[in-house]
């Protein structure tokens, strides 16, 4: 995972401790994932409230839930090998959620 930053230069007003540099706002996070993507079987998961898919890892079906009270925006690009062997793209977003 990787934080994004504000890119633009704040002033330091002093309202750190000393010795740490201020920082700027984080205004985004970026996730990398190495695994299969999102497979047709994982997709429907992920549009099912509440899915088994992968409760035996541990996993609860309310992953995207989560993410529209968290974040105010999600955009997901993944490639995964299709059935075919070849490999597809899916790339999907929520919309900017008003707060």
């Amino acid at each position: 995972m990787r934080i994004v930053r504000s890119p633009q230069v704040g002033f330091d007003l002093g309202l750190t401790a000393p010795g740490r540099t201020a920082l700027e706002p984080i205004i985004g996070f970026v996730v990398t994932d190495n695994g299969v993507g999102f497979t047709a079987e994982n997709m429907k998961s992920f549009e099912t409230l509440d899915s088994d898919y992968k409760s035996a890892d541990g996993c609860r079906g309310v992953g995207r839930l989560l993410w529209l009270k968290a974040f105010s925006k999600v955009v997901v690009k993944s490639t995964y090998k299709g059935e075919d062997g070849t490999l597809q793209g899916r790339h999907f977003g929520s919309r900017s959620i008003e707060r």
